[in-house]
């Protein structure tokens, strides 16, 4: 139960944009707000970001140290050229952890982050295969499965695959602490389906549902 609260702590609480911190927790902390609003792309980073304070500290010495050394690569990386130059580095690195620790947790943690990297490089394909792995991980995991379901869903919107992201969010609809970012999220897509019912339903139960809403007045004026 600590746990859960934790998790909804985390994902609610308010504050700047999206970057990647070099720390979990600050991370967590400062960004929970955008998570829930700026898309439900940026869950590709908090699935990596959430799971690695729960998971991190029981894995291997050798694997640990290993996965902080390519987290370090990338943990005070921004929008920059800077982070731009960085990345191959943690990609090779993370390749690294899973190739020589496969049996330690952290290399499953591995999985996620160069899911991350390679959705930022728009390399989608590579981004959805290491993701499915990394849902094998945790399976039996609720919170993870459904934040991995999330990421998936943010990597097939990005290549177009309007069905696939669809499934993927109706799949965690009803996930609490996902579900205003999966209505709102599924609205939009239906709406670029040409599925006006269907947007028109999620819309409703936005609005009933999540009153506090920024986007309360859009989704109101998108049900007229």
């Amino acid at each position: 139960m600590a746990g859960s609260k934790d998790t909804r702590d985390i994902l609610k609480r308010p504050d700047e944009f999206i970057t990647i911190s070099g720390k979990v927790l600050q991370w967590a902390r400062e960004h929970g707000r955008p998570l829930r609003y700026a898309g439900i792309a940026v869950a590709v980073a908090a699935v990596v970001f959430i799971a690695a304070h729960t998971y991190l500290n029981y894995a291997d010495r050798k694997g640990q140290d290993s996965y902080n050394k390519a987290y370090n690569a990338i943990a005070e990386t921004n929008p920059s050229e800077k982070a731009k130059e960085s990345a191959p580095e943690a990609v090779t690195l993370f390749e690294e952890v899973i190739k020589d620790h496969s049996l330690s947790k952290a290399s499953a943690l591995a999985l996620a982050q160069l899911a991350n990297l390679k959705y930022r490089e728009k390399n989608y394909d590579e981004a959805i295969a290491l993701y499915r792995k990394f849902l094998v991980e945790m399976a039996g995991k609720t919170r993870y499965e459904n934040l991995t379901k999330l990421a998936l869903s943010a990597c097939y919107d990005a290549k177009a695959d309007l069905k696939n992201a669809i499934e993927l969010l109706n799949s965690v609809r009803d996930y609490p602490l996902l579900k205003e970012t999966a209505l709102w999220n599924l609205a939009r897509l239906y709406r670029l389906s040409n599925e006006t019912e269907k947007e028109k339903e999620a819309l409703k139960q936005f609005a009933e549902e999540f009153t506090d809403s920024p986007f309360l007045p859009l989704a109101k004026a998108r049900m007229l």
